[in-house]
C-alpha cells in the first residue's frame, strides 16, 4: 500500500500536563466525520462544537505528519504541501512551504548531505485557539526533509529529518532516530 492513499481509522492519544492527565480516541468513518471520546470529558464542549462538514475528510495529527512527508510530497517539491487536520478540539490546516536548501550533518549520523528546509504553516479554522498561540501568530516552525530511495519499487519518499519550533521559552524538536524502508532499517540515509 503506498502512503497517498493512507487513511486513519483509529487515533489515540494520551498527555499528561503536572496532575493532569487526558486521553482521546478518535474514530474515522468512511464516508462520514469522524467521532471522539476524552476521558476525562473536555472542559469546555460548546468550544469544539463544529459542523461535520468540516471535520470530513481530515487527517488526525499523526496521520498528517506521516502524510505531509511521505504521501503527498514528492522528491521534485518536498515542501509544496498541505494537509487538513481534526484533533478532536480543533480543525486546521498545516502546510509545508520551501524556505531553502542547507547542508545538514546529523548528530547521530543517519544523514549528511543537501536537504530541504521547509517552513510549516499554521492555520487554525475551528475550536478553541491554540495556548502556544499568542497575540494570533505562531511560533516559527522548520523541518528539515531529505528523498529517500524504495529499495522495493520506484518510489521515492520525503523523510522528515528534524522538525522544530522556536518560541519565547526556547527551541522544541522532533529528530528522526531510525527509519525502515520496505521492512529494512536503514543505517544512513544517502
Amino acid at each position: 500500500m503506498l502512503f497517498r492513499s493512507l487513511r486513519p481509522t483509529l487515533y489515540y492519544a494520551n498527555s499528561q500536563h503536572g496532575d493532569s492527565k487526558q486521553q482521546v480516541t478518535m474514530t474515522y468513518h468512511d464516508p462520514g466525520a469522524p467521532t471522539f471520546k476524552a476521558e476525562p470529558a473536555y472542559l469546555d464542549p460548546d468550544k469544539i462544537v463544529m459542523p461535520d462538514a468540516q471535520k470530513t475528510g481530515t487527517f488526525d495529527p499523526v496521520t498528517a505528519m506521516v502524510t505531509i512527508t511521505t504521501g503527498l510530497a514528492s522528491a521534485a517539491k518536498p515542501c509544496g504541501v498541505a494537509v487538513p487536520i481534526y484533533d478532536a478540539r480543533r480543525r486546521y490546516d498545516i502546510a509545508l512551504s520551501f524556505d531553502r536548501k542547507s547542508k545538514i550533518s546529523m548528530d547521530n549520523g543517519l544523514f549528511s548531505g543537501e536537504a530541504d528546509v521547509c517552513r510549516v504553516g499554521y492555520k487554525p479554522l475551528a475550536g478553541p485557539p491554540q495556548q502556544v498561540v499568542r497575540d494570533g501568530k505562531v511560533p516559527p516552525i522548520r523541518a528539515w526533509v531529505a528523498p529517500v530511495q524504495s529499495q522495493g519499487s520506484a518510489e521515492r519518499f520525503v523523510v522528515p529529518l528534524r522538525v522544530w519550533a522556536e518560541s519565547d521559552i526556547g527551541i522544541g524538536a522532533a529528530v528522526l532516530n531510525s527509519i525502515k524502508l520496505d521492512g529494512v532499517k536503514i543505517a544512513k540515509l544517502k
